[in-house]
Parts: C-alpha cells; sequence; structure tokens
C-alpha cells in the first residue's frame, strides 16, 4: 500500500490563472517527481493525504485553484480524484466570518473553560444545532469542496472523517481526519487549539491498523494529553502539518510523522517545501504477522531546484519501521469510503450483508459503483436516487453525505444493486469518465 501525503498547499486566489504565480515551477516539480517515485516504487498511491491548509484564505476560487492542480497530480500518479483524503486546517477557516462578536464570544467560552471539563464543554456545544452552526461557519468553503471527495465535515456526529482500505487479505488501514480548526480564527496562539472529543471513537482492532491524520501538531492542542494518550494506544501511525517542517519520530508502538508545506512563504527563515510517501506491506513469520513501514520523506534543494530524498542518519533515503501484529479477527467486508457517522451507523449492515451473498464478481462491481457513486456531482447522485424512487422526505434536512450513505443503505435494502451499478455506469458515462 502507498501513501501519498501533502500539507499546507495555500493556494491562494490572487496567484489562480495569474502568469506572476511564482510558485508555478515548484507544483510542476512535485507532480513530476511524484509520478517518478510512483513509477521507481511501483506502486500508484491507495490514498493522497492532505493534513490541511489547502486553501490561503478559504475562499471559494482558491478551492478552484486547488481542484484543477490536484487533477493533475492525481492524473500524473494515474488515481482518480476520488484517493484524495483531505481534512482542514487553519487556512480553511474564514477568518473574516470567525472574526464576527458571537464566534469569538463562543471561542473564548471554550478557551476559559477549565481543562478537566473541555471534552464535556465541546460535546455540549457541538451537540447543539445553534452553536454548532456558528462553530462550523467559517468553514463552509472547506465543505463544499470537501464533499466531493466524502471528507465534509457536520457537527454533531460527522467531526471525524474515516475511510477503510484493504491492505491484504486480513488487515484494513483505517484512516482519520480529526479537525483542529474548528474553534480557529485569526487570534490562534499555540496551546489554544482543540480536538473535539470524536477521537474517542478510534479503538484497536485486530483487524485494523488505524493511521490519524490532524493539522496541527500536539503542541497546538490544549486538550492534547488525552489525545495524544488515547492515540499512542490506539493508532499506529499520527500524520500532521502546520508547522511547515518535516519531522519524523520513529516510537517502540507508533510514528509520528510531520509534512514540510508544499508551498511555504518564500519570506520564512527556513523555506523547506516538501512531501511524503509512505509505503506500507505486512509480512507473515513463525512469530506471527508485522506491519513494515518506509517513509519517504522528499524536500526540496534550491540549486537546482528539484525534490531529493532526506536521508537517516545511517545515509539511507527511507526511515523505516516495523511493528507486530495482533492475531486478527475474520474481516469483514468493508465499504471504500464513509465518513463517521454515529447516529447513523454507515449503513454497512445492510450492504454488507447483500454484498456477501452475492458471487465474488458481482460484489467486485458493486464495490466500484459505490466508489464511482461517491465520485460523482451531487445533483447527479440525486437523481440515481430519483430514479430509483429512493428520495424520502427528511433528506433535505441533512448533509450530501448522510444523503448519499443513506441511499446506498436503501438500495441494499430494496434489492436494486444492479439497476443501482447500471445508472452509475450510464452517468460516468456522460462524463467522459
Amino acid at each position: 500500500m502507498l501513501l501519498l501525503h501533502l500539507s499546507d498547499i495555500h493556494f491562494k486566489k490572487s496567484d489562480y490563472n495569474s502568469p506572476m504565480d511564482v510558485n508555478q515551477q515548484l507544483r510542476q516539480q512535485l507532480v513530476s517527481d511524484s509520478s517518478a517515485m510512483c513509477r521507481k516504487l511501483g506502486k500508484k498511491p491507495d490514498v493522497i493525504i492532505i493534513s490541511g491548509d489547502i486553501a490561503y484564505a478559504a475562499d471559494p476560487a482558491e478551492y478552484d485553484f486547488a481542484k484543477s492542480w490536484l487533477n493533475q497530480l492525481c492524473s500524473a500518479c494515474g488515481v482518480p480524484l476520488s484517493s484524495l483524503f483531505i481534512i482542514p486546517g487553519n487556512h480553511d477557516v474564514n477568518r473574516d466570518i470567525t472574526s464576527s462578536p458571537i464566534v469569538q464570544a463562543l471561542h473564548k467560552d471554550i478557551k476559559n473553560t477549565p481543562l478537566s471539563e473541555i471534552d464535556i464543554k465541546i460535546k455540549g456545544l457541538l451537540e447543539d444545532q445553534n452553536c454548532a452552526t456558528v462553530l462550523y461557519s467559517g468553514l463552509s468553503a472547506y465543505n463544499n469542496f470537501a464533499g466531493d471527495f466524502s471528507c465534509e465535515l457536520v457537527p454533531p456526529n460527522n467531526t471525524t472523517t474515516k475511510r477503510d482500505m484493504v491492505l491484504s487479505d486480513n488487515r484494513i488501514v483505517t484512516l482519520w481526519g480529526l479537525n483542529s480548526a474548528f474553534i480557529s480564527s485569526k487570534h490562534d496562539k499555540e496551546n489554544e487549539i482543540f480536538v473535539d472529543p470524536s477521537y474517542n471513537q478510534i479503538i484497536s482492532n485486530s483487524s485494523a491498523i488505524n493511521i490519524v491524520v490532524c493539522h496541527h501538531p500536539y503542541s497546538w492542542i490544549k486538550n492534547s494529553e488525552n489525545l495524544r494518550r488515547h492515540l499512542n494506544d490506539t493508532a499506529i501511525i499520527h500524520i500532521f502539518g502546520h508547522e511547515h517542517t518535516n519531522r519524523i519520530f520513529l516510537g517502540t508502538d507508533y510514528v509520528e510523522i510531520s509534512a514540510s508545506a508544499v508551498m511555504p512563504d518564500r519570506q520564512e527563515g527556513d523555506y523547506e517545501p516538501g512531501y511524503n510517501l509512505i509505503e506500507l506491506d505486512v509480512s507473515s513469520g513463525e512469530n506471527g504477522e508485522k506491519l513494515f513501514a518506509q517513509f519517504h520523506i522528499r524536500e526540496w534543494q534550491k540549486n537546482p531546484g528539484r525534490f531529493r530524498a532526506k536521508q537517516d542518519r545511517q545515509g539511507n533515503d527511507t526511515f523505516k519501521h516495523s511493528f507486530d501484529l495482533p492475531c486478527q479477527e475474520n474481516l469483514t467486508w468493508i465499504t471504500p469510503y464513509s465518513t463517521v457517522a454515529t447516529s447513523s451507523p454507515y449503513q454497512r449492515n445492510l450492504i454488507t450483508e447483500t454484498i456477501l451473498d452475492t458471487c465474488d464478481n458481482e460484489k467486485q462491481a458493486t464495490n466500484y459503483a459505490i466508489k464511482d457513486f461517491f465520485e460523482l456531482p451531487t445533483s447527479q447522485r440525486h437523481r440515481i436516487a430519483g430514479l430509483l424512487s429512493l428520495v424520502e422526505e427528511n433528506d433535505n434536512n441533512i448533509s450530501d453525505l448522510e444523503r448519499a450513505n443513506l441511499i446506498i443503505n436503501r438500495v441494499a435494502s430494496n434489492n436494486l444493486l444492479n439497476e443501482f451499478n447500471v445508472l452509475v455506469s450510464k452517468f460516468k458515462l456522460e462524463n467522459g469518465e
């Protein structure tokens, strides 16, 4: 399995289609280098992780800019745009919105709460519809963009993004994307950022390998003590951004890795663009299974301008680590795209049972159809639901992602898998795919 990790891209509206965009060569070199690395490793990325700060000022035009370039990157690496797994950073928050008195009042209320009570305070605010709407108001442009990749965040039940990927016959990798930007504004200070308590749903599982992505590193997060303790127990790899410096810590039971910024400010004292590639493989032996992880940290060389490998102390181009894996339970079939929704458990049950009852070829066809369904524009997903008579009265009161998950569940419960597959294929053809 191969993970491509980018962070802090900072697309600026003023650079969109501008001949004076100073980062054009840098971005092209990253596309070329990542494509060349994929060919060298003999793998395509199973996922492209962006650990926040996609935009610079959370302007919709900046996300159009991002989508255009990310499409180039995905094409060069031989994967679809749906391979993206994204979380927000502080630059994905509209600071004009979060500077309003009502938003600042809620931020102040949270920041003044005793640390021992912070999880209860945040939980209560996110479960209150009015407060949650205010706290997430600065992320509206980000969410419109993230929804195209099933990564939108909607409180109270969808504040953490999740995706399952098959690593081997009996292991899955589960990506968890945390939101450390929902209490962010122009007043951000180190140790005044928060993560909501939904991280508690990340649990150890004998079949799943947990990888957590968070924009802000622990030093910025005020309630990091409990968060860090929990993730050290449950997640093997912790991925961060924000500080624009590549770092890797190889612990006994986990690895912490931070990415350089793709496009840092050229006025920064330590200008260090970069990105990461992470290889994961499982190997069996007499003493059980091991997970082997190789971290390729790519950093920018100024003269001549190109990406090169960051080396470890022994002069190796990769940082290597291995983990003992617990004996696994039977692996059930999983869906490739889902965002955590605790009050509406992704409805894996019906779809899983239905697919497990089919033959392998049909199961694979439906797997691809579900993946393709989430890649379709929202309007086409709505049309499929209408054509299959799966629209219900309350659908307008939930997010696009929740609605899409419900449609998948209704497809299974109404035995409409064949019709669903045909319609998804039809719309893909109409889109020229």
